[in-house]
């Protein structure tokens, strides 16, 4: 989960120092460099807010996809197709290809 948040934190440091380094180039008095990086902050507060909010209802609010999931593959659809449960394992087309390669001349 760090890994993903890595690269946002990073944009974050570097937007809260460049804004830092353009107040003090431009000679701004203390009173208004704390402002500017007041609001800078509370800018960046709330990017993050707004984050987070739209990957906590990110999932809620997507319809359920037409295909099966990756973690069933197809076996997800064929187990009720088939009459067998999803995800137990079906041995019969492992032994079909053993007899198959064993049939092959080399």
């Amino acid at each position: 989960m760090l890994g993903r948040l890595w690269p946002r934190f990073a944009l974050e440091a570097f937007f809260l120092v460049a804004v830092a380094l353009v107040a003090g180039l431009l000679t701004l008095s203390v009173t208004e460099v704390i402002v500017v990086m007041a609001v800078a902050y509370l800018l960046t507060v709330v990017l993050e807010f707004v984050s987070w909010r739209a990957r906590r209802s990110g999932p809620a609010a997507t319809a359920e996809p037409d295909a099966p999931d990756a973690d069933q593959g197809d076996g997800g659809a064929c187990a009720a197709d088939c009459g067998r449960k999803p995800g137990s394992i079906d041995t019969l087309p492992l032994k079909n290809e053993r007899a198959a390669l064993r049939a092959r001349p080399v």
